[in-house]
This record gives structure tokens, C-alpha cells and sequence, in this order.
């Protein structure tokens, strides 16, 4: 009775299958010819099939059988099938049906609708790989199951090619042959073999509605195909597995968000090396700003793959566009040999991100990545503008960097009414990854607290800088800038040296009678100017005579405040500000007392 469940359960989805691929009411009735044999043989054998040898059309070759390994249909002339359905229904190890062409023979689909089907009753990879050249002519192709189909040899034709669940390989030279259309629905569609034209001329390209395309273990590599997401897969729309320097030349648009994913294996190329994946096309969308994410799909290192896979990356190279955020991320735990960090560098000029795009670092979004992962990006000796920049999640290690001798500027522009909270670092520890140079502007709010270590100035044109971090540089706060230590919480923001033209907002509290303000730790020479603003958040009541806050300190302080306003004290109650443009303090006193200037 089990195996009659199974029979029944394997007619209905060949049923289902044949019934999808054919318009009843208008077609010819097809007719399905079973191969006969436990294993290999030859096509045009009539003792091969019942009832006949599959040689039109309206025909459908079917293998099913639990095969016991690999076998061959062995094509010696050239043969039209409306489809190719292969099951094997054992338990053991998946087969694969490989036909094989003898003197050049050409496998045909024709007719209405033509498929193929590949799938193991267990749910396993059974496969067929195609060594015949294929031909599709203008109908095209739909390729079904879970198992794994190779197109090994040429494919010529002009109508499109479906998969619409497993995965299908695409090998063969086809720049001349093909010119139409790959689409996946689901599943994995998959350039491997090192055929940069196995797709095909590029004049229809390729289309992504919820499958994936995965580059997997080639060498450098240019594609020029267009590629299409319609689909959104949070494993990588496209992605690279354990292939080196794959540049995607043609133009990308997300007509939803977008992912692409670098997987590292441990595969004969690729026994632990760092993996690029180059964007030299636009990468763009529909004009609906889709979010686009760039993730590490990382093995562990104790897996063969290495630390070095932890420093693969994306590479951009065109001016792109997409209106949405953009994600850099990775999706493993750390392990014994640290956090896992996704990179995106950028190269070939300035603003290679799209300048109205926010960049987030580390963490997850829209089931991409982990809590506790980390994102990089690396300037690479260019300067970028990016709406704002934050970090999410757990991570230790989110990054922005330079990494040139030239370098590298970071723009900020940050909508007013906008607050971008950074937790990472800006500046490594590799060569010239410090060489980095930070401004802020559009009256947005950019609250640091990463330890800093870039070596470029930091400049507010506009908005608000504040936070507890520290910046290795020199500090230059323009007319409409500002800058805030700690700012929603006492803290000290600490420069190198610092030149104040615009705003300088502290907070104090006198915490019991042990004063503590926010502070602007300078190590080296402050130039003061501007306006000074304090702010009492413990209360008008709370500040009682012999306060005193600082609320700078330097090397050396020239200038002055041009204003100074302070927070309003209680009746008897005046500030002494003596101290204030030398040593940044200033004091509560009893009214009337004499101020001794120093």
C-alpha cells in the first residue's frame, strides 16, 4: 500500500506538471513513452521505450525508476521532445540521467509549453545534465523540481527559459546561439564552468521573481547580462559562491529590494581565499527607493573556509542609484576566531553609493543578517555623500574606513529633524585606513560613540555633532554647525584640536553637590567663538552656591564666546564666567561677590 501511495503521489505531480505546461482545450494530446531500462542505453533503441520511441512534439520521454547510479541516454541522431520528466524513486543515492549526444546531435523541445522535470521521491537532488546541445526555438523552456538540471552543451533559441523550482546550471558558449530570456521564478539559476556567455547574447537578460542568481566557482569573470529583481530573497537575489573577482558588468534594477550575498566554500578554487564580487553596471530601481543589502554568507572558519573569507567584498565601480537605505552585513555567529563583518568598497570614482542613501552597518533587517554581525566600507582614496550613516545591533566591529594614500572624504548630509546614532569605528587599523575626513551638514543630528581614530578633520557645515566619543583629528564647527558632548546624557566628546564658529551646547547637573557637565576635551590648541549654551537639566532649584563646571579643557584656548547663554539660577544666585574663555568654567556665586578675573 506505501508504494502505491508513492506511484499515486508521483502521477499526480507529473499530472500537475503536464496539465501547468498545456492549454487543454487548444492542444494536441501528448504522449508519454517510459524508458525501460534499469540504466543506461541507447535513445533510438525501441526496446528502450514503451510504447514508443520519443521523437516529436507531442512526446514526453519519462525516466522513473530507482536508479542505483549515474546513468546514460545516449542520443545518436537529433530528436524534438515536448519534455523530459526523470524521477528517481529509491531511497539511496540520487541519480543523474546524463543524455549524451553522439556525432553532434541536437535535442529539441517543441511543441506546446515545453518542460522538464527533475526530482527524487525522497526529496533529493536527482538531476539531468543535457551534454546534447538544446535547442528551445521561440517557445522557450519551464524546467521543474528540486533537483538539479545542467545545461552542459550550446543552447540555441530565442524564447525564454523558466525555472521554476531547483536549481539549473548553465555552462555552454552561447553569445551567438541564444538570445533569449532567463527567468527564475524560485529555485537557483547558476553560471558554472567559467562561461562569461552562457547566457546568452545580452539583449533580454535575466530575471529574478523570487529564485536567485548564484555565481559559483569561477575564476574573474565579466557578465553582461541585465539583471531584473522582481523578487526578494533574503539569501542573495544574486550571489556569489566561492567565486573570484566576478564583475556583473550589466545594469541591475530592484524593482523590489534587493540582496546580494557572497557565500565563501570550500571548493577546489576556493580553499579559504577572499571572494570579490565587482558591480561595474548601475545598480538602480523602479523610482519606489528599495533598500538594498550587501551580505557576507559566511562559512565559520573551523569549515575549511577560512579567515580570509571574512575579508571578501563588494566592489562598486558605477555611479548607482537605488533611492532606498543601504545594508552591508554579514549572517554568522563569531566564533574562536572573531566577528564576522560583509564590506562593501568602493572604487572608480566619488559617490559610488547613491548620495541619498543611508547607510546602515551590522546588524539585521528584513531577515538579512545577524544581531551580531558587523558592516564595513571602505572608501578606497574616493570621497562619498550618503544621507546619513548608523549601526544596529550588537556588532564590535562596524567600520567606515579610507584605505588609500589619497583621502578620503565622508559626507553626512543628514535631513533636519533627523537623528543618525554611529556605535562603530571611523578609521582602522590596516594601512591608510585612517586616512579619512569627515563632514556633516543639513541641519540633521549625528550622535557619535565609537572609539574614532581617522586622522582627517571633521567638519560641521550644518546640524549637530555631539556624543561621547573620540576624534584622533582637528575639529572645525562652522557658523550653522554645532557641537554637543554627550548630549542626552552628561559625556565628553574628546578632539585634537578644535576651532568653535557656530554652536557649542553643553548640558550640567549638579548630581547631588558632585557637579558634572558635558565637556569638549581638546589635547591640543582651542580656538573659541560662537555661541555657548548650557543647560541645567537637574532643575533651577538644584544649583546652589559653589558649583563650578567645566565644561572645556585644552592644550591652549584663544578667542572668545561671542555669546554666552546660561541656564537661569535662583533668587541671591550669579554666575561667574572669569574663567570661562581660558579654562572653560564657569561657577555659581552669591550675589555680590567680587569676581576676581584671572
Amino acid at each position: 500500500m506505501k508504494q502505491l501511495g508513492l506511484m499515486k503521489a508521483r502521477d499526480l505531480f507529473v499530472a500537475g506538471c503536464l496539465v501547468a505546461f498545456t492549454a487543454v482545450s487548444t492542444l494536441a494530446q501528448l504522449t508519454t513513452n517510459d524508458w525501460q531500462l534499469p540504466g543506461s542505453g541507447l535513445w533510438t533503441n525501441a526496446a528502450s521505450w514503451s510504447p514508443g520511441v520519443p521523437n516529436s512534439d507531442t512526446d514526453v520521454a519519462r525516466f522513473t525508476a530507482d536508479y542505483a547510479a549515474n546513468f546514460d541516454a545516449t542520443q545518436d541522431v537529433n530528436i524534438v521532445v515536448n519534455g523530459i520528466d526523470f524521477e528517481d524513486t529509491g531511497g539511496g543515492t540520487d541519480a543523474t540521467l546524463n543524455i549524451r549526444p553522439v556525432g553532434g546531435a541536437v535535442l529539441t523541445f517543441g511543441g506546446n509549453a515545453p518542460f522538464v522535470n527533475s526530482r527524487s521521491t525522497t526529496g533529493g537532488g536527482a538531476g539531468i545534465t543535457f551534454y546534447s546541445p538544446v535547442d528551445v526555438g521561440a517557445v522557450g523552456l519551464t524546467m521543474n523540481g528540486w533537483g538539479t538540471i545542467n545545461l552542459a552543451s550550446t543552447l540555441t533559441g530565442s524564447g525564454t527559459i523558466t525555472l521554476a523550482s531547483g536549481s539549473m546550471e548553465v555552462r555552454g558558449n552561447n553569445a551567438t546561439t541564444f538570445t533569449g530570456e532567463f527567468i527564475a521564478n524560485s529555485g537557483s539559476l547558476e553560471l558554472r564552468g567559467g562561461n562569461a556567455n552562457a547566457f546568452g547574447s545580452t539583449d533580454k537578460g535575466i530575471t529574478i521573481n523570487g529564485g536567485r542568481l548564484r555565481l559559483r566557482d569561477l575564476g574573474a569573470i565579466t557578465i553582461n547580462e541585465p539583471v531584473i529583481i522582481n523578487g526578494w530573497n533574503s539569501s542573495g537575489s544574486i550571489n556569489n559562491t566561492a567565486s573570484l573577482g566576478v564583475n556583473l558588468a550589466g545594469a541591475v534594477t530592484l524593482n523590489t529590494s534587493g540582496c546580494f550575498s557572497v557565500t565563501p566554500w570550500n571548493s577546489p578554487i576556493e580553499p579559504g581565499r577572499k571572494m570579490d564580487t565587482v558591480f561595474s553596471g548601475v545598480i538602480s530601481d523602479d523610482g519606489n527607493h528599495r533598500d538594498n543589502h550587501f551580505l557576507l554568507d559566511a562559512g565559520s572558519s573551523a569549515n575549511a573556509t577560512g579567515t580570509l573569507s571574512r575579508t571578501s567584498e563588494f566592489i562598486l565601480s558605477a555611479t548607482n542609484t537605488w533611492g532606498g537605505y543601504t545594508h552591508i552585513t554579514a549572517n554568522r555567529p563569531a566564533d574562536g576566531s572573531g566577528e564576522f563583518t560583509g564590506t562593501v568598497r568602493l572604487t572608480n570614482g566619488n559617490d559610488r553609493l547613491p548620495v541619498t542613501s543611508t547607510v546602515i552597518l551590522g546588524g539585521i533587517t528584513g531577515g538579512v543578517g545577524l544581531v551580531s554581525c558587523n558592516g564595513r566600507l571602505v572608501l578606497g582614496g574616493y570621497n562619498q555623500e550618503l544621507a546619513g550613516l548608523v549601526t544596529w545591533g550588537s556588532g564590535s566591529s562596524n567600520q567606515v574606513v579610507g584605505g588609500s594614500a589619497a583621502l578620503s572624504t565622508l559626507t553626512l548630509n543628514i535631513a533636519a529633524g533627523t537623528t543618525n546614532a554611529y556605535a562603530g569605528i571611523l578609521g582602522g587599523g590596516r594601512a591608510y585606513e585612517n586616512n579619512l575626513a569627515l563632514v556633516l551638514k543639513g541641519g540633521g543630528f549625528l550622535f557619535l560613540s565609537g572609539l574614532n581614530i581617522y586622522t582627517g578633520t571633521t567638519t560641521v557645515q550644518a546640524g549637530t555633532l555631539a556624543g561621547t566619543s573620540s576624534l584622533a583629528g582637528a575639529l572645525t564647527v562652522e557658523s550653522d554647525g554645532t557641537v554637543a558632548p554627550g548630549n542626552g546624557g552628561i559625556g565628553t566628546l574628546s578632539v585634537a584640536s578644535a576651532i568653535l564658529g557656530g554652536a557649542f551646547e553643553v548640558e550640567i547637573n549638579r548630581n547631588g553637590g558632585a557637579p558634572l557637565a558635558d565637556k569638549l576635551a581638546v589635547s591640543g590648541s582651542l580656538t573659541i567663538g560662537g555661541t555657548l549654551t548650557v543647560k541645567n537639566i537637574g532643575g533651577i532649584l538644584d544649583l546652589a552656591v559653589g558649583d563650578s563646571f567645566d565644561v572645556f579643557d585644552a592644550d591652549s584656548v584663544g578667542g572668545s564666546f561671542d555669546t554666552v547663554d546660561l541656564p537661569p539660577l535662583s533668587s541671591g544666585r550669579a554666575w561667574n564666567t572669569a574663567r570661562l574663555n581660558t579654562d572653560g568654567i564657569i561657577a555659581v556665586v552669591q550675589t555680590g561677590t567680587l569676581i576676581k578675573f584671572q
